[in-house]
C-alpha cells in the first residue's frame, strides 16, 4: 500500500510543470491582466473555472480589485509551491506610487494537458481585494 501511494505522488509530481514553466505561466497570464488583454485572461482560465465564471464577471472583477490600486509597474516571483493538483505561484507585485500587493496565480492541468490559471487572489496587508476560481489554502 506504501508503495502504491509513493507511485501515486511521484506520477502527480512528474505531471506538475516544473518551477520555470508555472513562473512563465504566471507572469504570461499576469500580463496579459495588465495589458487589459481580456479574451486572454479569460482564455488562460482551466475549462473548469471558465464555467464558474463569465468573462464579464472575471475582467470586472479584477478590474475593481486591482484598479484601486493604479497601473502595475512590474511583478516578482518570490515563491513557487506544489499543492495537491495545483501549482501555487506567488508574486510580489508594484503598482503606482510605490504601493505592493500579492498577487497568487493558482496553476491546474486542463483536460488538453496544458498549465492554466485555475485560480487568482490579491492581497494587500493582509486584505483579500480579488478571489476568483479554485485557490486552495
Amino acid at each position: 500500500m506504501r508503495l502504491l501511494v509513493a507511485l501515486c505522488a511521484l506520477l502527480l509530481l512528474a505531471a506538475a510543470p516544473t518551477d520555470e514553466v508555472a513562473r512563465s505561466t504566471a507572469l504570461r497570464w499576469l500580463a496579459r491582466v495588465d495589458a487589459g488583454d481580456n479574451g486572454q485572461v479569460y482564455a488562460g482560465l482551466t475549462a473548469a473555472t471558465r464555467e464558474g465564471i463569465s468573462r464579464a464577471r472575471l475582467i470586472n472583477t479584477i478590474k475593481d480589485g486591482r484598479g484601486r490600486l493604479g497601473e502595475c509597474k512590474s511583478h516578482k516571483v518570490v515563491e513557487c509551491k506544489r499543492a495537491d493538483t495545483h501549482v501555487l505561484v506567488e508574486v510580489m507585485s508594484r503598482f503606482e506610487d510605490g504601493v505592493q500587493a500579492t498577487e497568487s496565480v493558482w496553476l491546474s492541468e486542463d483536460a488538453d494537458q496544458q498549465w492554466r490559471v485555475s485560480g487568482y487572489e490579491l492581497y494587500q496587508n493582509g486584505n483579500s481585494l480579488v478571489k476568483v476560481g479554485v485557490t486552495p489554502r
